[in-house]
């Protein structure tokens, strides 16, 4: 189970009176059976996220049972939603053209991807573990 603690102003940023927040120890894994993810609107989410969760989101996006949330433009090209960019993963790929439409796509389909989601954007992350859920067992009763 992972959870996220209170993020830290660093000393600097207390003094300066800047909102900039950072995660030293932010992210730990601990067996505790109730965790408390704090965000940083200082609003405070209680979620149960498992492993298992990260696992089944990335398995059902692999085998193309759920999708990630996005839209796609004139051109065919597939840009992510703001919920589903809450990692900024697309800053490091390179962008989508006409000829390679879906490169923001099969990134947010990675394991890594998933995982980050889980840790920023845990409200988000558990409505697409309930859709994964849901579209893996109507895959199981079709076969």
């Amino acid at each position: 189970m992972w959870y996220c603690s209170q993020p830290n102003l660093r000393p600097e940023d207390k003094r300066a009176g800047s909102s900039t927040l950072s995660f030293p120890h932010s992210f730990r894994r601990e067996d505790h059976p109730s965790k408390t993810v704090h965000r940083s609107d200082s609003s405070i989410v209680r979620m149960i996220i498992s492993k298992d969760d990260i696992r089944l989101v990335y398995l059902a996006r692999k085998d193309r049972l759920t999708n990630p949330t996005g839209e796609f433009d004139n051109a065919g090209r597939w840009y992510p939603s703001d919920d589903e960019n809450a990692d900024k993963y697309t800053s490091g790929i390179r962008r989508p053209s006409r000829k390679w439409p879906y490169s923001y796509m099969l990134a947010a389909r990675t394991l890594k991807h998933s995982r980050n989601l889980a840790l920023l954007n845990p409200k988000f992350f558990r409505t697409l573990v309930e859709e994964a859920a849901r579209c893996r067992a109507n895959d199981d009763l079709k076969k």
